[in-house]
This record gives C-alpha cells, sequence and structure tokens, in this order.
C-alpha cells in the first residue's frame, strides 16, 4: 500500500481514536461502543504508524529506530492504555486527566514534526 495510504488511515485513526475516547469521559459510563471503537482504533493507528515507519521513512523491519520515534511510540503506548483506564476509574479530576492526556497527545506529535533527537 502506499505511504499517502498508510498517512490516510493512521490521521483518520488517531481523529477517530480522540473523538471516542472524548466519548468515555464525558458520556455515560454503561457506553461499550466507544470503548470497543477506542482500541480498535488503537491498534488500526499502530498498524498504520508501522506502515509508515516503512514507506515514508523507509526504515525497514531489521534497522534501528531513531530515539524521536521510540518515544513517541512510547507515548502512545501511554495513551492507549491509560485513556480508558482513567476514563473507567476517575470519578473526579477528569479534566485533569483530559488535560494530562492531551498534553502528551501534543508532545507526540511535537516528536514527529520537529525530530528533536
Amino acid at each position: 500500500m502506499s505511504e499517502l495510504f498508510y498517512r490516510w488511515l493512521h490521521f483518520s485513526s488517531i481523529i477517530i481514536f480522540f473523538v471516542t475516547l472524548g466519548i468515555t469521559f464525558l458520556g455515560p459510563k454503561d457506553l461499550k461502543l466507544p470503548k470497543i471503537v477506542t482500541g480498535v482504533m488503537s491498534l488500526i493507528i499502530l498498524v498504520a504508524g508501522m506502515g509508515l515507519i516503512l514507506k515514508g521513512l523507509n526504515i525497514r523491519h531489521v534497522e534501528p529506530w531513531p530515539m524521536w520515534l521510540k518515544v513517541k511510540v512510547a507515548l502512545w503506548a501511554i495513551l492507549a492504555i491509560a485513556g480508558p483506564v482513567l476514563a473507567k476509574r476517575l470519578q473526579e479530576h477528569r479534566g485533569k486527566a483530559v488535560a494530562a492526556l492531551s498534553g502528551i497527545a501534543i508532545l507526540a506529535v511535537y516528536l514527529v514534526v520537529f525530530k528533536p533527537f
């Protein structure tokens, strides 16, 4: 598949991920579909991101990743795991959790755009 397809899939999945994560934070607790969609989008983000690593950055599977990419993948793992867990467990301080998760997402975008290391 082309780099353009992986890029489209990656970006659209990120948007859907954050929309459904917002629904899990702000909506009623008994809604299961947004939680399922958040998990599925996490997987699609990962698959499309791996396609972008191969097609967009020309990094093969046996080659080492740059540090900015390792940190970005770690940040996305934190978002994909902590987001749904915090949405389920937090009753108070949900705004602080959303702000923290947004900060992690912004840092991940910064790493992709500027590649500081």
